[in-house]
């Protein structure tokens, strides 16, 4: 299927699925969590339940995506106890490249397997 293509695309960008290779659609999922807290960070404990992923898997898909220069991790603010990944800069450089991608890859797969033509405006929507 064309999703399967695409989607293995995007992962390739990161090159970390042949690390931990039965997790490699969870780097992507932990690294858009992170991105998407406030500035760009998230604590460990609300990584592991956003993904839903158990807390060693987490953990270690974190401390990989940090040796790979995409985030950095520090300890959370108020509570020296638990651990907080930021987005470093380019981790940012990579999440854009995924994103300008990711629209690049909609955009393509709209034209491939969509007839626009057939497409009309909801009733009552003037023209």
């Amino acid at each position: 299927m064309f999703f399967e293509n695409d989607i293995q695309r995007v992962m390739d960008m990161f090159d970390l699925h042949r690390l931990l290779p039965e997790h490699y659609p969870e780097f992507f999922r932990v690294f858009l969590a992170i991105a998407q807290g406030p500035q760009n960070q998230m604590d460990f404990v609300d990584i592991q339940t956003r993904v839903l992923l158990p807390q060693t898997t987490a953990s270690r898909i974190c401390y990989i995506l940090e040796e790979h220069g995409l985030i950095s991790i520090g300890l959370a603010p108020g509570d020296k106890r638990r651990k907080r990944a930021a987005l470093t800069p380019a981790g940012r450089r990579t999440l854009g490249e995924v994103m300008r991608r990711g629209w690049d890859i909609a955009s393509r797969m709209v034209r491939e397997h969509c007839d626009i033509t057939k497409v009309r405006p909801p009733e009552g929507h003037l023209e």
